[in-house]
């Protein structure tokens, strides 16, 4: 028994010496996702915390005009989203002076002239509405287009080296400003105000401990070659951040619309929280991937076995914790945010589809942006998008925010399928293959639906119980996934191409 624990002890040691010191690339990402994983779960935790206890202290109308000020931010900075994070990632003179000197001052001239547009067309946006008091918030929130312009380039040059703790702290960093900013406030004020200064607050936050963290003073010299190589990535990148963000948002307009605050509010929260999954590994996946895919751009083979795997483990993990979070969607609502929240329990297990969706398509996404060819990507985003926006009106119309929700999950559903498909003609991925891959989890999940179904009744008026008899049901599902790797690591090829990259 000593031997085995001594032995496991240290393997685990050696492990932690090769990932922490380590300069291979498997190293690299591995430890870039131990600081990224750290940092987005507790940044969700945050975000989790405030919205719990903010929910306790306003209405969800004050959400609801909170998600329109959002919605409206996000798409007015798509418009000109050119992808100077991604440029520098991507191209291999990414970290010269006269790039990074390029990529901020065109970031910052970008911001500045989008905020005058949005200060001026915030009138508009309020009368469309019929909320007048819509104008000074969004005019407050919109403050953080030119803060996320400003960024240091430095934190884009850390991005290129795999330095992820220089994001986690910068990020995390700005999170804890906002968070305590708006917790306070709202004991004061009561209202959307607190959340608009929250918001607000953490974007200012963020833009100056990026220049601490990762220092890089903007300089006035540049490379024309450097300056066309960030222009033409940006005309690769040119409608992806409009379409997709009209994919993301539109629910949200039209449901503000269309609807009452007080539905939208209630949406916004389940929305929220089911996009927690996607915000902790979708974007810790992507952020890691990219410079591995970017390091063996010209490695077909390699890359589609690297998108095969991250898969089949992004399935694993997801699919017993979404069947958890579905099932027991009213009381996780109602135990977390109050009992007027449980009535969003239908679009929020819908919602939380969509974002296991947008998980497992996040590899070949990410490997599109960083092979320099993103227009691939534009296709299936396009189709996506065209697709909601012909079916939300009437979803909403005839079946209100559920029928949002299921617009959003219909549409993200055809848009992945043709992502598979173009894929396929790029890294050579087969087909049969990648739809296996889901197998497997889907039926090792089962378990977490049958402890459901021979407990849900015994206990559905103790919300508190029921979650946790239903949390030790999908921790069951975990270990029988552990188990299934311990023992058929070897079939699967899985420990030889962890030793290979």
């Amino acid at each position: 028994m000593k031997k085995n624990i001594r032995s496991l002890s240290n393997f685990f040691s050696s492990s932690m010496t090769r990932i922490f010191r380590g300069e291979s690339l498997f190293t690299r990402a591995t430890r870039g996702g131990i600081w990224l994983g750290t940092g987005s779960a507790i940044e969700q935790a945050l975000r989790l915390a405030r919205n719990m206890i903010i929910a306790r202290v306003i209405t969800p109308e004050a959400f609801g005009v909170m998600a329109i000020v959002l919605a409206v931010s996000s798409a007015l900075e798509s418009f000109t989203d050119i992808g100077i994070k991604s440029a520098v990632i991507q191209n291999a003179d990414g970290q010269e002076e006269t790039f990074l000197n390029a990529a901020w001052w065109l970031s910052m001239a970008r911001s500045v002239g989008l905020y005058l547009t949005a200060y001026a067309v915030s009138p508009w946006i309020s009368g469309f509405y019929s909320m007048p008091g819509l104008t000074p918030l969004m005019r407050i929130a919109f403050l953080s287009i030119i803060f996320n312009g400003a960024l240091s380039a430095g934190l884009y040059l850390a991005f290129k080296k795999m330095d992820f703790k220089s994001w986690v702290i910068v990020n995390l960093g700005g999170c804890i400003f906002g968070v305590i900013t708006a917790v306070i406030l709202v004991f004061y004020i009561q209202d959307v105000w607190a959340l608009v200064a929250g918001f607000t607050v953490e974007s200012a936050a963020r833009c100056f401990l990026s220049f601490i963290v990762s220092f890089y003073p903007p300089g006035l010299r540049f490379n024309r070659i450097h300056l066309n190589s960030i222009l033409r990535f940006a005309r690769g990148v040119f409608g992806l951040p409009i379409l997709t963000n009209i994919f993301l948002q539109i629910d949200v307009f039209i449901i503000g619309k269309f609807c009452t605050p007080k539905e939208l509010g209630l949406y916004s929260i389940a929305a929220a929280f089911a996009r927690i999954p996607f915000q902790m590994v979708g974007t810790l996946i992507g952020q890691v991937a990219m410079p591995v895919f970017a390091e063996m751009q010209e490695e077909k083979k390699r890359s589609n076995a690297v998108i095969l795997k991250i898969t089949y483990v992004l399935s694993f993990l997801g699919f017993p914790m979404l069947l958890y979070m579905m099932l027991y969607s009213r009381e996780l609502l109602t135990v977390l945010y109050g009992e007027r929240y449980g009535d969003a329990a239908l679009p929020f297990a819908i919602l939380m589809m969509t974002s296991f969706l947008r998980i497992v398509n996040v590899p070949i996404v990410t490997y599109y942006f960083a092979i320099g060819r993103p227009e691939i990507h534009r296709l299936a985003t396009a189709l996506r998008t065209l697709m909601i926006i012909i079916i939300i009106y009437p979803a909403v119309k005839y079946f209100g925010v559920i029928g949002g929700a299921a617009a959003s999950l219909i549409s993200m559903f055809f848009g992945h399928i043709v992502q598979v498909f173009q894929v396929r003609g790029t890294s050579d991925l087969d087909l049969w293959q990648y739809g296996s891959i889901f197998l497997k989890p889907s039926a090792v999940s089962i378990l977490v639906a049958l402890v459901w179904l021979s407990t849900y009744n015994l206990f559905s008026h103790l919300p508190i119980l029921n979650i946790t008899i239903g949390a030790f049901g999908c921790m069951a599902t975990y270990i029988l996934t552990i188990a299934f790797f311990m023992k058929y690591r070897k079939d699967s090829g899985f420990v030889k191409f962890i030793g290979r990259t």
